[in-house]
């Protein structure tokens, strides 16, 4: 899903988390099938802790998250996520994205 498309991926009541540098944006699943959608901006002399952690305090109370985002990111909110709230067990593992019909796989 990309992020503030609207599309439904997950069931109500989870969470998607695209994480960048600068920018987070957080997608909750609501039960009448509309997508809410809330972004959440690094400030110009944050941190990057200070935004993660400003990040999770929007997202700490949700039973279950599937954390996307560019490189390197993820990895470290997931970290930050789990140092804080000691639950582990609210991130789902996702598969990387599947390619479109007909797209070559990818040459390593």
């Amino acid at each position: 899903m990309t992020p503030g498309t609207g599309g439904k991926r997950h069931p109500a009541g989870e969470t998607e988390i695209w994480i960048g540098a600068d920018q987070a944006v957080i997608v909750d699943s609501s039960a009448d099938g509309q997508d809410e959608v809330h972004n959440v901006d690094r400030g110009s002399a944050e941190s990057s802790p200070a935004f993660e952690l400003r990040t999770i305090r929007e997202i700490v109370d949700r039973d279950r998250l599937f954390v996307f985002g560019s490189p390197d990111s993820p990895i470290g909110f997931e970290r930050a996520y789990v140092a804080l709230t000691h639950r582990p067990d609210r991130i789902v593992d996702t598969p990387p994205p599947t390619p479109a019909a007909g797209t070559p796989p990818p040459t390593d």
